[in-house]
């Protein structure tokens, strides 16, 4: 490994090579980590896509709630409206926005991975039993671990210190940061700087991404798009405001489609992406650049993500299902969520985190301690703020 000190800018050109070169090694990295599992955390790894997916590549049944060939939905699948004829006399809409409310809890999203690999592997006369209990771990080290290590990676240069966007090719500019570079057969393979390098550290070794990230919890693939949208959306959230107060990029526009999906998978992912949203907002120095950021990007992206979810489970469920909705009412109209157990709020600071941090806890709590006592107005200072907003809200 060799190290250098640069002031240069990071080339649109370069950080695409770079970033390629680190999703490859994620990669390796994320399907070693999934064949080395071989335990089981909860039921729901099955029941939220495993069974799903498997009863809708191989069974011949016309979606959730028929059980053909052993198959079988839980009640999150299964929950519909009991309409009793009280509501003949209502307005359509009223009526299907009660049914929205009462039916189920559970979108068909998360599922499609682990569906398409079902369905390509049936098809291709791969379906083993090992494709079939082990495939989807690999598929989630691809398409959901390692993407979310690389977006980390990605955040941590624009929250480097003396990060600044570029208004050209919005990409971050490194300010004599120290970058460590890894060579193989005589070339550099993965070149970082040293803020990269730990962000990364901390990712990889995290025992709880390691230990869940891979599995297929529909979590999981919520935790991916938020971390990819806040990537996306790194030279709006940490950048210099020097763009064009109207302008909208097309990274942007797919960040908040992504926001709505996440939505459409657990409702509760609102309350990050509501303060993500304001807080490009508040990053425009006219009143007319914050309502085109508040309605053209963040409302009508968002929404657009949340018709395509909405959509597919059209599509699977036979009718208008909203899972969002459905869950909403029962955890929180109806505070059945309570039934599976709840914790005080100061749990999640004295066991939650710790357990979740792992060997990480102490570099967390140093960090978060130097940050507080330097408390300094700066750009890298503010943007570590505006990060650690919209991760308080969303926790």
């Amino acid at each position: 490994m060799t190290t250098t000190s640069i002031i240069v800018p990071v080339s649109k050109q370069r950080s695409r090579s770079s970033l390629l070169r680190l999703y490859l090694i994620a990669c390796i990295y994320r399907i070693i980590n999934a064949l080395l599992i071989q335990t089981q955390f909860d039921p729901d790894e099955y029941w939220q896509c495993l069974e799903p997916a498997y009863c809708l590549a191989f069974s011949s049944g016309d979606g959730a709630g028929s059980t053909p060939h052993g198959c079988a939905y839980t009640w999150e699948w299964t929950r519909r409206f009991e309409d009793t004829g009280a509501m003949d006399g209502d307005n359509n809409i009223n009526a299907w926005f009660q049914r929205a409310l009462h039916g189920p809890l559970r979108s068909f999203l998360p599922v499609m991975p682990t569906y398409s690999l079902y369905v390509a592997s049936k098809w291709l006369g791969l379906d083993t039993t090992w494709m079939i209990s082990r495939g989807p771990l690999v598929l989630n080290a691809i398409v959901v671990a390692a993407p979310t290590d690389v977006a980390t990676v990605y955040i941590a240069r624009w929250l480097s210190a003396g990060v600044s966007g570029n208004a050209n090719t919005k990409q971050p500019t490194s300010t004599g940061i120290s970058t460590h570079s890894v060579e193989a057969f005589g070339r550099s393979v993965l070149e970082l700087s040293s803020i990269e390098w730990w962000a990364l550290f901390a990712s990889i070794t995290s025992w709880f991404n390691g230990y869940a990230l891979v599995r297929t919890y529909s979590n999981s693939i919520e935790t991916m798009l938020l971390t990819v949208g806040i990537a996306l959306l790194a030279p709006e959230l940490f950048g210099e405001s020097m763009q064009d107060e109207c302008h909208l990029r097309s990274a942007s526009a797919v960040a908040f489609i992504l926001g709505g999906m996440s939505v459409c998978i657990r409702f509760t992912s609102i309350a990050a992406w509501i303060p993500i949203g304001l807080l490009c907002c508040a990053r425009k120095t006219t009143f007319r650049g914050k309502v085109f950021t508040l309605f053209a990007l963040c409302a009508s992206f968002g929404l657009l993500g949340i018709i395509f979810g909405t959509a597919l489970d059209r599509l699977f469920y036979g009718f208008w299902a909203i899972p969002f909705l459905g869950s909403f009412h029962f955890n929180v109209l109806q505070g059945n969520g309570s039934l599976y157990g709840t914790h005080h709020p100061l749990w999640y600071f004295f066991a939650g985190l710790p357990a979740i941090s792992g060997a990480l806890l102490p570099l967390f709590l140093v960090d978060a301690g130097m940050s507080f006592v330097e408390g300094v107005c700066t750009a890298g200072h503010q943007a570590r703020r505006d990060l650690a907003l919209v991760i308080v809200s969303y926790v």
